[in-house]
């Protein structure tokens, strides 16, 4: 499939505070969707109540990765642990399905893509 007419799975996250851990997310779930909902064509369709269905699974991962790196932050600063609210992550996560030419160029690093056919690239905007 060609990159320019393929679907991505866009993730607006509007937090930019760990950029680092958009690369552990978008290949956590990127990995789960290719193991388990490829069709037969090589692609990845989900309908609008499924984007529904996986909001809060997508919103853990997040809040998850957030929440170890800010324990390891502490462990490495001699700091006081602190640990951000399951629902802010709930709250601001937005899901949608979005072609290849419609990703702007950039987005002040608040979104992640993920590829919803096989060979694809995450990107990070």
């Amino acid at each position: 499939m060609s990159q320019t007419t393929a679907t991505y799975l866009m993730i607006t996250i509007l937090d930019n505070d760990f950029t680092n851990n958009y690369n552990i997310i978008g290949r956590t779930i990127r990995e789960s969707l290719r193991s388990h909902c490829l069709n037969p064509y090589g692609t990845i369709e989900l309908s609008p109540e499924q984007l529904e269905t996986i909001k809060p699974y997508i919103a853990s991962i997040w809040w998850s990765v957030d929440n170890l790196t800010m324990i390891s932050e502490s462990v490495s600063r001699g700091t006081k642990l602190t640990s951000v609210d399951y629902k802010n992550y709930i709250d601001s996560l937005r899901l949608s399905i979005v072609k290849y030419e419609d990703i702007p160029e950039f987005e002040n690093l608040s979104c992640i893509y993920i590829p919803l056919y096989t060979d694809g690239d995450i990107i990070l905007n």
